[in-house]
């Protein structure tokens, strides 16, 4: 009878050797594509993430009111609009349907619709908001206070003779805006926004009472949170820079870091300055 021989100890231990040294390279040569893929994802993801807060940033930028945007290091301020509309500035003296600058006014037309129809609290009107002395949004009377009530109504025919067809706005309290615009420009804006960097955070907050001096930080809106609109921001900067008495450029620069991985984004947008 034919006698049936196994593995001896050693040829065993010998194939575990062999064996370990096959998956210890195996290992090796998997583990770095896959390390690649987790650093490219991780890469992806950061840039997906600055690229959106950049977009929410511009939006904001684009929607500002002429000569409003303003920046420090780390915050950016502008007083975002609704709606713009030409008004009338023509008509007799004693009508109500023209906007009368110099002298209080509390009603006037325009020839399209300024935003929504209705009443509404809470907002402001700009006239020809050159960022100068008297006209300066934040600090002069090129902006309304809040107001109280502002109402957009439609004219219904018959009305007075040329007035067919054009939006009747009331504001109260009447304001003084101290100069016409010489497009006949008048905005609706809803209030301030601001973005601010810290503790690793951008934060945007709105729905606050505009102010002479720009706030520089998250304290300075206390008791409010502002919105998180990226977190692991490693470095930020905000830089508003005048290019001529018509345009500007906001420059943005975002630092995001993740497990040991920065992605840093620049971006710039044009500011049109024109009331």
């Amino acid at each position: 009878m034919k006698q049936l021989r196994g593995f001896t100890q050693i040829e065993l231990l010998l194939v575990l050797a062999i064996m370990t040294v096959v998956v210890g390279i195996s290992f090796s040569v998997l583990q770095l594509p896959y390390a690649e893929y987790v650093q490219q994802r991780i890469q992806t993801t950061m840039t997906n993430r600055a690229a959106l807060v950049m977009s929410q940033i511009a939006r904001d930028v684009r929607s500002a009111l002429p000569n409003s945007v303003r920046s420090g290091t780390t915050a950016l301020e502008l007083l975002s609009t609704t709606a713009v509309a030409r008004y009338r500035a023509e008509g007799p003296a004693g009508e109500n349907e023209r906007l009368r600058a110099g002298s209080p006014d509390s009603e006037f037309n325009t020839l399209t619709a300024l935003g929504n129809l209705g009443t509404t609290a809470g907002e402001y009107l700009a006239v020809y908001p050159l960022g100068l002395a008297a006209s300066d949004p934040w600090a002069g009377a090129a902006m309304t206070p809040q107001l109280a009530s502002l109402s957009v109504t439609a004219t219904v025919p018959p009305g007075p003779a040329g007035y067919d067809n054009e939006f009747h706005v009331a504001i109260a309290p009447p304001h003084t805006f101290p100069l016409q615009s010489p497009a006949r420009r008048v905005y609706r804006v809803s209030g301030p926004v601001s973005y601010i960097c810290e503790d690793g955070k951008i934060l945007r907050f709105s729905g606050y009472p505009v102010a002479a001096v720009q706030p520089a930080s998250a304290a300075d809106f206390a008791p409010a949170s502002g919105i998180v609109v990226a977190a692991g921001v490693a470095d930020c900067a905000f830089n508003y820079t005048v290019v001529n008495a018509r345009q500007a450029v906001v420059t943005a620069n975002i630092e995001l870091a993740e497990n040991g991985e920065t992605v840093r984004l620049s971006w710039q947008t044009a500011v049109e300055n024109t009331p």
